[in-house]
C-alpha cells in the first residue's frame, strides 16, 4: 500500500536471514525495483527469525513513533506474506485474501487492538 513504512524480513535459500526498513511509494506500485530505505520512524532492537517449530517467521523492533506525527491511540497495523526476493528487494506478494485482508488498529495507549478484516489465520503476539 502507497505511503507504508515497512519493516520486512528476507530468508533467503541458504536459510540466512534479513531485516531492514522500507517505504512503499507510488513508484513501487509502478513497478519500481522495492529497496532498503530510512523511513521517518526510529527502529530499534530489530530481528527476524525462523521457528522452524512452528514453521513461522517472527519480526521484533522498538519503534520510536513521533506523537506529533502519529496518533498512538489509532495506529494501522499491516502484515504480508511475500513468496519470493532478489537479494534484499522482496517482490510483489500475491492479491490473495491472506494478503489483502491481514490488517488491524492498535490502540498503544490502551494496549489493545481490534483487527478491521475478518481473515485470522496467523499467529501474532504484539507487546505495546
Amino acid at each position: 500500500m502507497v505511503g507504508t513504512r515497512a519493516l520486512i524480513g528476507i530468508r533467503d535459500a541458504e536459510g540466512g536471514t534479513s531485516i531492514d526498513t522500507y517505504n512503499i511509494t507510488s513508484e513501487t506500485k509502478l513497478g519500481c525495483r522495492l529497496q532498503p530505505s530510512s523511513i521517518d520512524v526510529n527502529v530499534l532492537n530489530k530481528t527476524f527469525e525462523y521457528k522452524s517449530e512452528y514453521n513461522y517467521y517472527i519480526i521484533c523492533a522498538t519503534l520510536l513513533l513521533d506523537r506529533n506525527m502519529y496518533d498512538t491511540s489509532k495506529l494501522n497495523h499491516v502484515w504480508q506474506v511475500g513468496k519470493a526476493a532478489n537479494g534484499n528487494e522482496p517482490l510483489r506478494h500475491p492479491n490473495t485474501l491472506q494478503n489483502v485482508d491481514s490488517t488491524e488498529v492498535t490502540n498503544l495507549a490502551l494496549g489493545s487492538s481490534h483487527s478491521t478484516g475478518s481473515y485470522r489465520h496467523r499467529l501474532r503476539v504484539v507487546k505495546v
